[in-house]
């Protein structure tokens, strides 16, 4: 599946040059607004309460899973890192604060914790609403 991602992420980049775009700077909006869905979709987990919007959380939470499998990774992160051929993630800091050297295997394993952790979060609280 690693070929359908690099022709995706390809695609994005086809389209970047056509268009004449900065890739740095196209890099660095695209790392913002995954920032920013992912500081979102956090603050979503945390504070909502009622049942079906806990429901349709879960089902983000496990799509964003299967295609992260898929894609073996997050598409955007290889999106991002073709734009700016920075060798950083967003979950480099997570990695980073427990002492680890941010590599793609420790990247991929702190990801998949995370994920872990926020749909037990939302598990629970869909069964305790």
């Amino acid at each position: 599946m690693k070929k359908i991602r690099h022709m995706a992420v390809n695609e994005f980049e086809i389209l970047v040059e056509n268009y004449n775009m900065n890739k740095l700077f196209i890099g660095h909006l695209t790392r913002n607004f995954h920032t920013l869905f992912i500081l979102i979709f956090i603050l979503f987990v945390i504070f909502v309460s009622q049942k079906d919007q806990i429901l349709y959380l879960l089902i983000i939470l496990a799509s964003i899973g299967i295609v992260s499998l898929i894609f073996d990774g997050c598409i955007m992160t290889h999106f991002e890192y073709k734009m700016t051929r920075e060798n950083y993630t967003l979950v480099d800091h997570v990695v980073n604060f427990f002492n680890f050297e941010a590599t793609n295997n420790m990247r991929k394993l702190f990801s998949s914790i995370i994920f872990f952790i926020l749909f037990l979060i939302l598990f629970y609280k869909y069964h305790t609403c």
